[in-house]
């Protein structure tokens, strides 16, 4: 299984939370907490 660095910033202009997977290209995710960003992101 492969294994991708996640990052995870809090977004002003959506007042949310970015999960972003450099390594795949256009590959991010919105969530209201950090926990489903990453949780979304991860489903993806």
């Amino acid at each position: 299984m492969k294994q991708y660095y996640i990052n995870i910033f809090y977004s002003e202009e959506d007042k949310g939370y970015i999960a972003d997977i450099p390594d795949l290209k256009h590959c991010s995710a919105f969530g209201l907490t950090e926990e489903e960003a990453l949780r979304v992101a991860i489903a993806s």
